[in-house]
């Protein structure tokens, strides 16, 4: 969950500043462009982030969508798999006074005091 995790703060900072709708990246190792990271602002409080890259056949294929209210994250849904290949399926959202989050390592809820 770690890394998903950062992908979403990533795509916050990244598209917070960004006037444009959609912004792209490379992934490089090594000198040589092994993939990408796409930002895409739609505009209605949602980003949308993608990962993908491949190392000697491993690596990421991630997708996460943000939904902020007022700069706030409000929700993240992350879906694709991880570095291993292995699926990965996150949810975190706030509703009301609580937030809610799952993934394969655990699910749970708390006062949503920050938000």
């Amino acid at each position: 969950m770690r890394f998903t995790a950062v992908i979403a703060l990533l795509s916050s900072f990244v598209a917070a500043d960004a006037a444009a709708a959609e912004l792209r990246y490379s992934v490089v190792m090594s000198g040589t462009t092994k993939g990408t990271f796409v930002v895409t602002d739609a505009g209605d409080g949602q980003r949308r982030a993608a990962l993908k890259y491949d190392d000697r056949g491993r690596g990421p294929d991630l997708v996460a969508i943000t939904r902020y209210d007022r700069g706030l994250p409000q929700s993240v849904a992350v879906d694709g798999v991880n570095y291993a290949k292995r699926p990965v399926t996150e949810r975190f959202s706030v509703t009301g006074a609580r937030a809610q989050w799952s993934s394969s390592a655990d699910t749970g809820d708390a006062p949503a005091a920050g938000f």
